[in-house]
């Protein structure tokens, strides 16, 4: 991962670099979390550690909300 002009963007070049920034934002999150994807990628979702981030993000506090919005559900 390469840093970019501003300290909050990064170019993501590799999965590995995609999994630990959606790591942070869960792991960073206040009360909302919310996921926008087109397939809702296994190689980043499917997986124990991004599970059980969202899992502990939703269960922190009363008022919590965490939505997941997918596009293209055809393969589910």
């Amino acid at each position: 991962m390469k840093p970019l002009e501003t300290p909050d963007l990064y170019r993501l070049e590799s999965v590995e670099d995609f999994l630990d920034q959606t790591h942070k934002v869960i792991a960073r999150g206040k009360r909302t979390l919310t996921l926008l994807s087109d397939t809702l990628d296994p190689l980043i979702y499917d997986r124990d550690d991004t599970v059980a981030l969202i899992s502990a993000f939703s269960r922190r506090a009363r008022n919590i909300e965490v939505r997941i919005l997918v596009r293209d559900t055809r393969n589910f």
